[in-house]
């Protein structure tokens, strides 16, 4: 077994929905194009873990306070590869996305081997 399949199954394990991973619907807003309206964009449900811990830990040692990461909201991994069969790449910082129909702002994306962590911000209520 290669050192790729055992991070394979790893994250398997990380993302088993009987033990911390959930389902969510994520889905990625088009952007207007030559001022047409944005097309609604599909939902795709997702096997996601939400970490409420790291959240709290990255906001009490975000060193750069203008990075958005210390007012995010939502900090989530997922399987990159999921990512990439649905939605064709990988959200980028500043851009949006939906989150079970909320509308997040994404304030950081750390891009891993197999794993994806985002860490959403919302504006208003």
């Amino acid at each position: 077994m290669s050192f790729k399949d055992h991070l394979e199954a790893d994250m398997n394990v990380f993302l088993n929905e009987h033990e911390v991973g959930s389902w969510h619907g994520i889905s990625i807003p088009n952007q207007p194009k030559n001022g047409l309206p944005a097309l609604p964009s599909p939902i795709v449900q997702m096997l996601i873990v939400v970490d409420d811990d790291s959240l709290r830990d990255r906001k009490s040692n975000a060193s750069n306070p203008t990075d958005g990461v210390y007012n995010a909201d939502l900090l989530f991994y997922a399987k990159r590869a999921d990512f990439i069969l649905n939605f064709g790449s990988i959200p980028v910082v500043q851009s949006f996305i939906k989150f079970d129909n909320r509308l997040y702002k994404i304030a950081d994306v750390q891009d891993d081997t197999n794993m994806i962590t985002f860490t959403l911000s919302r504006n208003g209520s």
